[in-house]
Formats: C-alpha cells, structure tokens, sequence
C-alpha cells in the first residue's frame, strides 16, 4: 500500500496557523506545500531508508504519493518537516521584505515586530524537526 502526499499535507496543515496560506485556491496551496514535502522527503530519505526500510525516493507525482505505506510516526515526521521547511521559506520572504525598506521604516512597520518571534518560532520547528528523525532513527536502531 502508498502514503497518499495529502497524509501528509493535511497533517502539517493541520498544525499551520497561517491565515493567508489557508485562503489560497487549493492548487496553489497543493502546489506550495507540495513542494516543501519534496524538500522534507529529501531531508528524511537517507534515515527513513536506513532505519525504518522507507525508500523515499520511490514516488509518483501523477498519483500523488509515495510508494511505501508508512506508519503513522514516519507520517508525522515528514508533516513536521513540511512545517519547517514552511516555516524557513515565511521567514526567508520576512528578512527579504526587511532588506527591500530601510531601517527605519522596517522598524516603524509593525510586522517588523513579529519577525524576531518569527525567526524564534522558526529555530524552534526546525530544532524539534531534528530531533523528531534522530530519536526516531535511535528506537529504529535499539529495536533491531
């Protein structure tokens, strides 16, 4: 059996907050967060096939989903990883659109706030992204 790519999505959807993200036509947001389940696929591949016997590079866009039948934990890692990798390209847009004014008008323009609790928030997803494949690599390895 194959883990369908919207198993995925929609777990990491669940957990996105993002008004914006959620108001954009499907397509685009399928697109979106497509893309950024590739790049978290990528991330993930070596340990998910060393550890857990995944082969993530065995997918097929066509029917949208990956050729393994993962477990439920395998899932969530791969849905915490579209989050970060959610998460880097908001920040990424945020210090782009810093640089584009100039300080002082950054500073006056309130979203600007927003950005250090965002780059916070950001190292926060990313560090639980981290240890969410080591330890799950680590009880693969103990469980052999």
């Amino acid at each position: 059996m194959a883990t369908e790519y919207d198993t995925i999505i929609d777990a990491a959807l669940g957990e996105i907050t993002d008004r914006r993200l959620h108001e954009m036509a499907e397509c685009d947001k399928g697109q979106v967060m497509t893309a950024h389940l590739k790049a978290a696929m990528a991330d993930f591949a070596f340990v998910a096939l060393r550890s857990g016997g995944y082969d993530l590079g065995k997918y097929d866009d066509t029917l949208r989903q990956i050729e393994d039948d993962l477990d439920n934990e395998a899932i969530h890692i791969l849905a915490l990883g579209v989050i970060a990798h959610w998460s880097n390209a908001k920040l990424f847009n945020a210090n782009l659109y810093r640089n584009a004014m100039n300080t002082k008008d950054f500073q006056q323009f309130a979203p600007a706030n927003l950005l250090g609790a965002l780059d916070a928030l950001n190292s926060r997803i990313n560090r639980q992204y981290r240890q969410r494949v080591i330890n799950w690599s680590y009880e693969r390895a103990v469980d052999d």
